[in-house]
């Protein structure tokens, strides 16, 4: 897989990224205006696990994943990194009060990310600066 998507998080106001079995090339020509060269060489080249999550020196939010996403265990696990450094930013801090937001945001990242394994078709898009107010 080749793939690059913007998932929209409109309800906060911001996107995360996603990248599944990308080239390093590849996913740079993607995020270039949200990260340097120097930056992503030295954080998100040579991969060694299987997926990883990144903020981005804009405040943007990247998941990677190496190969594949055929486990939805990892899928929840990267999703709900990126969850956590969405809310941190926006002010949200996890307590008993905002359980309820994390588990719907953490729910509806995990299934459009499950979405983009379905579409066989999905287009990969030109390169971005990610929506983050």
């Amino acid at each position: 897989m080749n793939i690059f998507k913007v998932i929209p998080i409109e309800v906060y106001g911001h996107d995360i990224a996603v990248s599944i079995g990308q080239s390093d090339d590849d996913l740079y020509e993607h995020i270039k205006e949200n990260i340097s060269k120097k930056e992503f060489k030295k954080n998100m080249t040579k991969q060694k696990a299987i997926a990883t999550t990144h903020k981005l020196s804009t405040g943007a939010i990247l998941i990677r994943f190496k190969d594949d996403i055929d486990n939805v265990g990892i899928v929840a696990h990267e999703a709900f990194h990126a969850i956590i450094f969405l809310f941190k930013k926006i002010g949200i801090d996890f307590c008993y009060e905002s359980e309820e937001a994390y588990a719907y945001a953490l729910e509806y990242l995990t299934n459009e990310i499950l979405k983009i394994k379905k579409d066989e078709n999905v287009d990969m898009g030109e390169p971005t600066t990610l929506y983050d107010k």
